[in-house]
């Protein structure tokens, strides 16, 4: 009984001192990564205009939903894999689909079947259109990949890929606004980088996967992607749900708004989501590690992780508020406030969502390893519809982008407080 006991309470610091290895690991490097494009952000708003971030945006925002769709979220099944043999099977169905998916898309931009979709402005986006099948399959690679280490709760790669992919998006970004490139140098250094950063996870992947690989049969692998293909569609409906609900925004925005407007958002919003998203995302993927392997041996363990780990996100939501509410003190000084200032409002309206955000979002995957992806898809569904309810009554009413983007915040902050109230719950039953 004594050691029964021992190997419970060793399992439990060592989970405990796992959980905080991989944590630091990803946020030293994922905060650096965002923290980067930030630190230059002064120098990038004078080298490119407003309309150039909007632009990007749109683009960013298309490529995003694309990206969903071409991956179903292969990545959460084969983090949730219970075998390394399974997790390869689902792994290269993931890949295979989104190969398909990308010449699909291809196809798609070459014969202009996007312009049957109307709440986009294509007139922005046309120019730079033929990029995104090729940023879709360079993005659902570094997807992909990073669910095989995710599963693996090993993500020291995923942590150095991004900062590979941050310092080349950067560096490329530089270099196309020396050259006047326009948008075009933004939007080409995002396709670029993605891939930078895909180079880095394969290195360190590819002799599991060519092991894994070499046991895999045809016939088997066709078995597989029967015996998962509710799943795929279960989650992969809610991935697309829950991206839209993110990057539909932008969208609207464009539709809305001036393109001008739409820089001031995507900026503003990189800036309040952008450096602690780094640590909130860390949080959220070593927390997803050590509660797949929590949930069934100690629930009770699971728990305490979550208050604990729910408690320190409520902490750093303060500071990070603080700073979003000053923002029309700062931004216009910081960026330039000839074409800028505007955007410091768009900051403090952003307060509500981006406070809910980083307190229920990287606690949520508890949802998906208790298998109410059912669940999650309906909250995601209802969150889309009140982007778009909140943003066409501002277009129908000619309400003012703050105004706009303030409505949109409370929303998110009401429905992110009933996804932590729903996560809470879930592991409260378990233990």
């Amino acid at each position: 009984m004594f050691y029964g006991w021992r190997r419970k309470l060793h399992a439990r610091f060592d989970a405990s001192s796992r959980f905080k290895k991989n944590f630091l690991k990803v946020a030293s490097a994922s905060l650096f990564a965002q923290a980067l494009p930030i630190l230059v952000s002064p120098i990038m708003t004078r080298l490119y205009s407003p309309h150039d971030y909007g632009v990007l945006a749109l683009f960013a925002a298309i490529l995003g939903v694309a990206v969903a769709i071409a991956t179903m979220r292969f990545d959460w099944l084969v983090a949730a894999a219970h075998t390394e043999k399974s997790a390869a099977y689902i792994e290269v169905i993931g890949i295979l689909y989104l190969l398909l998916m990308s010449l699909a898309y291809f196809g798609v931009s070459f014969f202009g079947l996007h312009h049957t979709i109307a709440l986009v402005d294509w007139r922005i986006i046309d120019p730079f259109l033929w990029l995104v099948p090729v940023a879709v399959f360079g993005s659902g690679l570094h997807t992909l990949f990073s669910g095989w280490f995710v599963r693996a709760a090993h993500l020291s790669p995923v942590a150095r890929a991004r900062v590979r992919q941050s310092l080349a998006v950067v560096a490329l970004g530089l270099i196309g606004g020396i050259y006047s490139l326009g948008a075009l140098g933004l939007i080409g250094a995002t396709v670029l980088g993605a891939f930078i950063g895909v180079g880095g996870l394969y290195r360190h992947a590819r002799n599991d996967l060519r092991r894994c690989l070499a046991n895999i049969r045809a016939l088997a692998l066709c078995a597989k992607a029967r015996a998962i293909r509710r799943r795929v569609l279960v989650s992969g409906s809610t991935g697309i749900i829950n991206v839209s609900g993110l990057l539909l925004p932008a969208i609207m925005i464009s539709h809305y708004f001036s393109a001008v407007e739409l820089g001031w958002y995507a900026l503003m919003q990189r800036l309040a989501t952008g450096p602690v998203g780094t640590l909130t995302g860390a949080v959220g993927q070593s927390f997803w590690g050590e509660a797949r392997s929590l949930a069934n041996s100690n629930p009770k363990a699971l728990r305490a992780l979550f208050e604990r780990t729910s408690s320190r996100l409520m902490l750093l939501s303060i500071p990070v508020a603080m700073a979003c509410l000053a923002g029309p003190w700062y931004v216009g000084l910081i960026f330039g406030k000839e074409e800028w200032s505007g955007a410091g409002k768009v900051l403090a309206a952003l307060t509500p969502f981006v406070v809910a955000q980083i307190i229920a979002s990287p606690l949520s995957s508890v949802i998906t390893i208790m298998r109410y992806e059912r669940w999650l898809f309906f909250w995601d569904l209802a969150r889309t519809l009140v982007v778009i309810a909140v943003f066409s009554a501002s277009g129908h009413y000619n309400i003012g982008l703050t105004t706009a983007v303030l409505s949109y915040a409370i929303g998110m902050a009401v429905m992110y407080a009933l996804l932590f109230y729903k996560t809470r719950r879930i592991i409260v039953s378990q233990g």
